[in-house]
């Protein structure tokens, strides 16, 4: 394993730490089917893809304040073992990209806000 291999896990292990504790502010893009965060004076892009042989891979792209890609990686990058809680770093970047887009789309505020609007719904 290179050292920018286990850089890249520790990498996605933090995103997906900190979109779950929302701290991080996703958006989405529907053009692209990618989601987008500001990190400090980066870009961290998020996207599913497929590789050479029409295989499902997830990618991570790294953009300065230029808006150039400086570095991008896939879960094909850092395969090889296995991430806490996650069979595969596949799954793991899968869930990532779940996540950043939910969030992003605010689909835990409208399921809440939809739950509140049935419990304001009295039976008959």
């Amino acid at each position: 394993m290179t050292m920018m291999t286990s850089k890249y896990r520790a990498l996605v292990e933090k995103l997906l730490d900190r979109t779950n504790s929302k701290l991080i502010e996703w958006r989405y893009d529907v053009h692209s089917d990618a989601c987008r965060a500001n990190i400090g004076s980066k870009v961290v892009e998020l996207k599913m893809g497929r590789n050479e042989i029409e295989e499902p891979i997830a990618i991570v792209k790294i953009i300065n304040s230029s808006g150039d890609i400086v570095d991008s990686f896939t879960d094909e990058t850092i395969s090889g073992a296995q991430p806490k809680g996650y069979d595969s770093y596949w799954a793991l970047m899968q869930a990532l990209f779940s996540s950043a887009k939910n969030q992003a789309l605010g689909v835990g505020k409208d399921v809440d806000e939809l739950l509140e609007e049935l419990d304001d719904i009295l039976p008959f």
